[in-house]
């Protein structure tokens, strides 16, 4: 229904409203005012005229519905918060421990011993020349002394332009051996000839039974032998080996004798 309408029907209750009030109010003026004056001659004797009740009636006032504007409702918007999926925890599954279970133990069978096979023991050819031994000289009477002690030279000039050996012979006290013997170098395997010296030639090496043997005037990777002999030419000492690696350091092979019956 339009607002015009409305105000119309506003208007209508309005006056109707208003004519009742007034006629209410007519009419209780009346009511209220003295009566009219009665002609007693002309009118039957009197009697007792009832009393008049004035009944007002009762307006119910229905006010007109005026509709309001409509009331919007706010739907809010539906805000979503990102809560964090927690952080799962790794649970540690336990390991079954396993139960050793041994396994049957076999009885070994027998087995059978080996025979005896008789050892061979090589035969030893050591290089270079092969050395004269007597069965009466074994074991010799000299042997060496602590081991090969290899050294720059210091016992002459000659420094880096020399390589062979020195050392001294020394009896079974440890004093130097008086008696004269034959120090025999057997060089570069026994390519070159044979060198040989008496003992007590070189003092340098530790006494009047020293001894000293050139080998070569320069640096040589070689290996090389010494052995003792007596002035007939009888072996009296193993073959003692010297092995040199053109090491101006170690030009010098330190072989030191000693008695040992």
């Amino acid at each position: 229904m339009g607002r015009g309408a409305e105000l119309v029907y506003n208007l209508i209750t309005l006056f109707a409203l208003v004519g009742v009030v007034a006629v209410l109010v007519v009419m209780g003026a009346t009511l209220a005012g003295p009566p009219p004056p009665i002609d007693i001659a002309g009118l039957p004797t009197a009697g007792i005229l009832p009393t008049a009740t004035a009944t007002i009636p009762t307006m119910t006032f229905t006010p007109s519905r005026t509709p309001l504007p409509p009331t919007f409702t706010l739907t809010p918007t539906e805000t979503f918060t990102f809560t964090p999926s927690p952080t799962p925890t790794a649970s540690i599954t336990p390991t079954p421990t396993i139960t050793d279970t041994p396994a049957p133990t076999l009885t070994p069978s027998i087995t059978p011993s080996p025979s005896i096979s008789p050892t061979m023991t090589p035969t030893i050819t050591p290089t270079g020349p092969t050395p004269t031994y007597t069965p009466s000289d074994i074991p010799y009477p000299f042997t060496l002394r602590d081991s090969v002690n290899l050294t720059a030279n210091f016992a002459n000039t000659a420094g880096c332009n020399w390589q062979g050996i020195g050392g001294v012979v020394l009896d079974i006290n440890g004093n130097p051996y008086t008696k004269q013997l034959i120090v025999r170098g057997i060089y570069n395997n026994g390519v070159t000839p044979d060198i040989t010296v008496p003992t007590g030639s070189s003092s340098a090496y530790g006494g009047p039974s020293g001894f000293e043997i050139k080998f070569a005037n320069r640096l040589e990777a070689t290996v090389s032998y010494v052995r003792l002999e007596t002035i007939n030419g009888t072996q009296v000492s193993p073959l003692i080996e010297v092995t040199f690696s053109a090491d101006c350091s170690a030009n010098v092979g330190i072989v030191n004798f000693i008695q040992t019956r």
